[in-house]
């Protein structure tokens, strides 16, 4: 992992790296959320990256796609 995570104090309000022990414990995630983050703690891999997406990317807004 590279650098901070940084919340954007607008739909995020706090960012941080957990583990897979923590991500398990996690109360109030949707599972489908859950099980992504996992998969992309598992992945061989780059995991989750940035990708650009015509109309919705920019520097307000990042979508990352897990690979």
């Amino acid at each position: 992992m590279r650098g901070a995570p940084q919340a954007d104090n607008f739909e995020v309000d706090a960012a941080r790296f957990f583990t897979e022990d923590e991500l398990k414990a996690l109360p109030n995630i949707a599972e489908s959320m859950r099980q992504s983050a996992l998969a992309a703690l598992r992945a061989d891999g780059p995991g989750l990256v940035e990708t650009h997406c015509e109309g919705q990317s920019g520097p307000d807004y990042r979508l990352y796609a897990l690979l």
